[in-house]
């Protein structure tokens, strides 16, 4: 009973996760070699800075409602700053509770002459302030170094593949592997964690080979009782996200969500709403862009 009531839990908090955040696969060192990070957030022009704010959308009525804070998935505020050359310098987030917003943790990114990341140094404004650095050490085209207070990793790159494989400062051991097709699209994402086996499973598709977004996602965790599912989602003409589609391969119960947008003059969305299973407003975005 246990186990059932753990595995159900551990569905409901990934269902979430997935329609926000539709790669899991995060870390790569490849891809930020070949895209700056402009591409990969999907931005046009050449932006400054995005501060975005997050709310819960609650109903007070059929037809009114009030927007309360997120703080339960996603931090409630964050701004990013980008340099001229499209990389991120520096991500800032706060909380909207309060009158007067103050950074609650920021992260400050320095690169080298050829816009390779060196250096993140990460501060967590608790009680005290805590303060962390992580460097980036390039050993030749195939060999990416990665160390900070907490792990150090190495990232193996080839044509197709990144092997990370990590070892944390009390000798925990992961490893975790990328592969991509011939127009350098993420295609699968394999986790070992500290075992020998695969821990968790992820195949990406996509509808063409022009495209960049992924259409779908599946989804499957041998260790937990080979869970499995699948998110398949439809694009606007900006590439972002408008229908979501998710179901899993042992039910025959699918769900669907949809997103809609207000874009600037750019193209670059600064109003995004949220709608839930049961077709139901339940978030809304609003982004605050600046342009060089």
């Amino acid at each position: 009973l246990i186990q059932t009531f753990a595995k159900n839990m551990y569905r409901k908090i990934l269902l979430p996760i997935f329609i926000f955040n539709f790669f899991l696969a995060s870390g790569q060192v490849r891809n930020n070699l070949i895209k700056n990070d402009l591409s990969q957030e999907n931005l046009i022009g050449q932006v400054k800075t995005i501060e975005t704010k997050t709310y819960r959308v609650k109903h007070t009525s059929d037809s009114t409602y009030v927007l309360e804070d997120d703080n339960i998935l996603m931090r409630e505020g964050a701004k990013l700053y980008f340099n001229k050359d499209g990389y991120r310098t520096q991500l800032s987030s706060f909380d909207l509770k309060k009158e007067s917003p103050l950074d609650s943790s920021k992260s400050i990114y320095r690169y080298d002459k050829e816009h390779r990341l060196i250096k993140k140094i990460r501060i967590h404004y608790d009680n005290p302030i805590d303060t962390s650095i992580t460097t980036y050490k390039y050993l030749n085209d195939s060999i990416v170094l990665k160390n900070s207070d907490m792990a150090s990793s190495k990232h193996k790159i080839t044509s197709d593949k990144e092997i990370i494989t990590s070892v944390s400062r009390n000798n925990y051991k992961t490893k975790r592997l990328y592969q991509f097709d011939d127009f350098n699209r993420l295609i699968r994402y394999e986790d070992y964690d500290d075992k020998e086996f695969v821990q968790q499973l992820h195949i990406y598709t996509y509808l063409d080979t022009t495209t960049t977004n992924v259409y779908k996602q599946i989804n499957l965790w041998p260790k937990i009782n080979n869970d499995a599912n699948y998110v398949t989602k439809d694009y606007d003409q900006y590439g972002n996200p408008i229908n979501i589609t998710t179901g899993r391969f042992d039910e025959n119960k699918i769900m669907q969500f949809r997103m809609v947008y207000k874009y600037d003059s750019y193209g670059n969305w600064i109003e995004r709403k949220y709608f839930n299973q049961n077709d139901k407003l339940s978030k809304i975005s609003y982004r605050t862009i600046t342009y060089y």
